[in-house]
């Protein structure tokens, strides 16, 4: 296989994952809908019901509440330029991925490179 025929071939495969995705989406819709516990039992399968949240509130909203708090935090950035610059750091691992998209689209898929 040519590696334009690979290429095209990825974004056969990008497009049917979103398309199952979809399908995916819609028949998650449809069984929340007939759901009435927050577990149900059938043909073999458990199904359960979890509630998330999105949280978009801005950190001067939180502080309103009394809903902040300081942690310390990773700064990747400053970890990826030491170890671009040379430096040993325990724990950071590169990893080469591709990005493919349409030139008429801004439609992009990242994938991991498998070594």
């Amino acid at each position: 296989m040519s590696l334009e025929e690979q290429v095209q071939a990825y974004k056969e495969l990008s497009r049917y994952i979103a398309d199952l995705e979809t399908q995916k989406k819609e028949l998650s819709h449809a069984i929340l809908k007939q759901m009435t516990e927050k577990t149900l039992f059938v043909a073999g399968y458990i199904v359960r019901r979890y509630d998330r949240f999105s949280i978009k509130t801005s950190l001067e909203e939180a502080r309103k509440f009394g809903a902040t708090k300081m942690e310390e935090v990773l700064d990747r950035g400053k970890l990826k330029k030491l170890h671009q610059s040379g430096q040993e750091i325990p724990g950071i691992t590169p990893s080469t991925c591709i990005q493919i998209s349409l030139q008429t689209q801004e439609i992009t898929t990242i994938v991991p490179d498998v070594d």
